[in-house]
């Protein structure tokens, strides 16, 4: 499953490899824009709204989309979902930005901020516009891979391999398996 349909891309590739790809994303946009690509298997909904257990063997949550996590408290029930919407042996590619790495572009004043707050550093509020278009408000979730591995503890999930991209801004990329 391809979770945040924007990397409709990746479902595209994937349909042309004869793949069994399915994407979901909360945006009718998105939704839309990957039917006219002529992916058919992306759904509005968020994951919560997915009733099917041990369905995928893969999840993909590329572009930095660990963030879809939110927060240290909602990744709790997140991977319980992840987890039971997975087969025993899944696994979660996914990418997050080290938020410690002071080339990233997220301020030590903003981390200190969330600090104060009881958030993590990497936390962030966000929303996305398209000229009159605007999205609801959301939280965001840069974490470091320590951050993670501690996200990740009695989730029934554990980093397996770490992949530094980050051509200096802190950018990686990890294999999560299914304990």
């Amino acid at each position: 499953m391809i979770w945040d349909a924007v990397q409709a891309g990746i479902c595209y590739i994937f349909k042309k490899k004869g793949f069994d790809a399915t994407g979901i994303d909360i945006s009718p946009y998105i939704i839309k824009s990957c039917h006219l690509r002529g992916i058919k298997k992306v759904y509005l909904k968020n994951v919560f709204q997915i009733k099917e257990k041990n369905l995928y063997n893969t999840i993909l949550l590329l572009g930095n989309n660990f963030g879809l996590m939110e927060s240290a408290e909602q990744s709790v029930k997140v991977l319980k979902k992840l987890y039971s919407i997975t087969k025993d042996n899944a696994i979660i590619i996914a990418q997050s930005m080290n938020p410690h790495n002071p080339k990233n572009g997220i301020s030590y004043q903003y981390r200190q901020s969330n600090r104060e707050k009881g958030n993590l550093p990497g936390q962030m509020r966000t929303r996305h516009r398209y000229g009159k278009i605007k999205g609801p408000w959301h939280n965001y979730l840069f974490v470091s891979p320590t951050e993670m591995k501690k996200l990740l503890q009695n989730s029934g999930f554990y980093i397996d391999k770490i992949f530094d991209n980050s051509k200096g801004v802190g950018m990686y990329s990890v294999i999560i398996r299914k304990k």
